[in-house]
């Protein structure tokens, strides 16, 4: 289908992947979509913009949220596990609640002292990771809004956060070239991977026992947890590597960059499947469903759904 409709902060174009091409318009506004991420159901899509809005896609109607109440540039938002909350994390130094199906804030999670860069929640949806860059990852209790852990990362900056899918452990990365692993009862370190050659900007787990990572270095990297080891390099794009995603199937691994495209990967030979072009400018933020549909966003102020 080729089709598109526009509001406030961006326009949405729903695309054909197998031709490759794209019709988008143009919408005059300040500033970018952050991020973009498919509700558990893949029914819904939320993005998070620098208007301090977040906006809630509803994929089979044209029944859209616009969420306000942060005072600051929104990083990014996830939904719950069950699909009735979303968290969303901002430079005014919270993470928000939402119900989805009102659109209301329900609580503020308040603690950290400057920018919150990223917030997860835990498989169960009991719990939220957040980090920030105040050199700090803590832990959330979801129900009450209670901080029941933080972890020190001094020196370093936290870029992004995930669970482990057994909800036991923690990774982030940081601009520092490193990957940590977090064991979430202790709050202890257990290992520091090394071998990015700039900035790490995003990490995923793929299982309990393999991560992959992408950089400012141009690659994506495959780790095996216990070891600490790089497993596999992933190089074909020209510039930074802003966001990274595993299908389904854990077959395909796709890939959004600076350079304007979206890749993806075989994930057993390393070599790149399909190119995606399309964007005008960086592209900053991307998802994908179990049916390969893929959404994506960047600083032309787009949000594109290949499918």
């Amino acid at each position: 289908m080729d089709s598109g409709f526009q509001q406030d902060h961006f326009t949405i174009c729903f695309v054909k992947l197998c031709l490759f091409e794209c019709t988008t318009i143009d919408f005059d506004i300040f500033f970018y979509i952050t991020n973009v991420t498919f509700s558990p159901d893949y029914s819904k899509i939320v993005s998070s913009s620098g208007d301090k809005t977040l906006r809630i896609w509803d994929m089979k109607s044209e029944n859209n949220k616009v969420l306000k109440g942060h005072s600051d540039w929104i990083n990014g938002a996830q939904f719950s596990p069950d699909g009735k909350m979303i968290a969303s994390y901002s430079g005014d130094k919270t993470i928000r609640l939402w119900d989805v199906k009102s659109g209301v804030e329900i609580r503020v999670l308040r603690g950290h002292s400057i920018n919150v860069t990223s917030a997860q929640f835990s498989p169960n949806g009991d719990m939220i990771a957040s980090g920030s860059m105040d050199m700090t990852i803590r832990l959330w209790d979801v129900k009450c809004g209670v901080e029941t852990k933080k972890m020190e990362v001094i020196p370093h900056v936290i870029s992004d956060l995930q669970f482990s899918p057994d909800g036991q452990s923690l990774v982030s990365c940081s601009p520092d070239k490193t990957i940590r692993i977090w064991d979430l009862k202790s709050g202890q370190q257990l290992r520091t991977l090394v071998g990015h050659t700039s900035d790490v900007l995003k990490v995923i787990f793929v299982s309990n026992c393999r991560i992959i990572s992408c950089s400012k270095d141009k690659s994506i990297r495959m780790w095996d947890v216990a070891s600490g080891k790089e497993m596999q390099k992933f190089e074909g794009h020209l510039n930074n590597v802003t966001g990274v995603k595993l299908s389904l199937d854990r077959k395909t691994i796709v890939s959004c960059s600076s350079d304007k495209t979206i890749r993806l990967w075989d994930i057993q030979s390393g070599q790149e499947k399909y190119k995606l072009e399309g964007s005008n400018y960086y592209v900053t933020a991307l998802d994908i469903s179990p049916d390969n549909n893929i959404v994506a966003c960047g600083l032309d102020k787009v949000v594109r759904l290949w499918g």
